[in-house]
């Protein structure tokens, strides 16, 4: 029996979904998937034009590889053609075919047709300038494509697409022109101490285990707002992971977080830092919060969990001795540590650790380190 395609969304159920993304800003990709289906299109995406001086920064896509274009891309940050065009109309707020924009006699010439729009196998689209430039300097367009054999997009559906514009405004409004959100002052619901940075990386929030880690100064501490470590490394991995962070490429595969040890100032087993971006698939819901990155730190006692060993063997294959030295070193301990610990000579520790870094492809000890505090999770 053939399965029926899903019947489109509604109007009505798309401009709900919109006005719902005011309360809930991570929800604009489906908002814009929803958009999509109501028109038809194969694929679509909500983008800040890369016009001069504004951000490049796509906002959310769907059914979409950004891949084939990674290359070319910075070629044309700046020049936004679909943009240019469409505002040299003086129709703007308003809805576009491709190909009115760029008529098919010039596709063929263009290279920006070639490199940004055949390249993903697009042959046709709408395209919608839902704010200006001029408009706080947050504009917002969306491309919504067809590709291959499909009929092409029509006037009919650039109609049918100017109806949303209105109600995109309003709600896209509130996360682009209102004040950022502050998150809640919650602090017991995370039991590692946690910190939320600002774009600039000074800390809009502790939690209640982070104020208390503070107050031990162990080897990190609030200064002017910022985190600050006594481990002179750890803070230069601090400030680069902030930094890389802010400056995110404009797509979510190139948002990554970051993991590394801390030294404390007693000498007890390292702290584990782990930072995690806010919003990498969503940068609407990035822009209606002033958080951009939240900072874990690991204590033993937290990721303390005895299924670690377990998932080391299976995951690995490591041996039991394999496991337990594997563990130690990414609990802070040195050889010499644990061949005393352990009651045999440095040379079976080394050559043991030597066997767990080649099984699981780590190529040092902090990459090892960093492996394993990931199972603690």
């Amino acid at each position: 029996m053939t399965q029926r395609a899903p019947s489109p969304p509604s109007e009505a159920a798309v401009i709900a979904a919109m006005y719902a993304a005011i309360g809930a800003p991570a929800t604009w990709p489906d908002v814009l998937e929803r958009l999509g289906a109501r028109l038809g299109a194969d694929a679509g995406m909500m983008v800040a034009p890369a016009v001069a001086g504004l951000a490049p920064v796509p906002l959310c896509f769907f059914g979409l590889d950004p891949t084939p274009i990674l290359s070319t891309y910075p070629r044309y940050a700046g020049r936004a053609e679909f943009t240019v065009r469409a505002l040299a109309t003086g129709r703007c707020p308003g809805a576009f075919l491709l190909d009115e924009l760029i008529p098919p006699q010039e596709q063929a010439e263009s290279p920006y047709w070639r490199d940004m729009v055949a390249a993903m196998g697009i042959t046709s689209g709408v395209f919608l300038v839902v704010r200006t430039p001029d408009e706080a300097r947050r504009p917002v367009v969306i491309n919504l494509f067809r590709r291959g054999a499909r009929a092409p997009f029509t006037p009919a559906d650039v109609t049918a697409a100017a109806i949303f514009i209105p109600h995109l405004r309003r709600a896209l409004s509130v996360a682009l022109d209102g004040p950022p959100a502050i998150p809640a002052a919650t602090g017991y619901e995370v039991g590692a101490p946690c910190f939320l940075l600002g774009p600039d990386g000074a800390i809009l929030h502790r939690n209640h285990a982070a104020t208390v880690m503070l107050g031990a100064q162990d080897g990190v501490a609030d200064v002017g707002g910022r985190i600050r470590f006594q481990d002179h490394n750890a803070q230069r991995l601090l400030d680069a992971a902030i930094g890389s962070i802010e400056r995110a490429a404009w797509s979510v595969r190139w948002r990554y977080g970051t993991e590394f040890l801390a030294e404390r100032a007693t000498g007890g087993a390292p702290m584990v830092i782990v930072m995690l971006p806010l919003g990498m698939e969503n940068p609407i819901a990035t822009v209606a919060t002033q958080a951009r990155c939240a900072v874990y730190i690991l204590e033993a006692p937290l990721r303390a969990n005895s299924v670690v060993p377990e998932r080391a063997r299976r995951l690995f294959g490591l041996t039991r001795a394999e496991t337990d030295i594997a563990l130690a070193v990414a609990g802070g301990a040195t050889l010499k540590e644990i061949a005393d610990t352990r009651g045999v000579t440095m040379a079976t520790v080394k050559a043991q650790l030597r066997a767990a870094l080649a099984k699981t492809g780590a190529r040092r000890q902090a990459e090892l380190s960093a492996l394993l505090n990931r199972l603690r999770f």
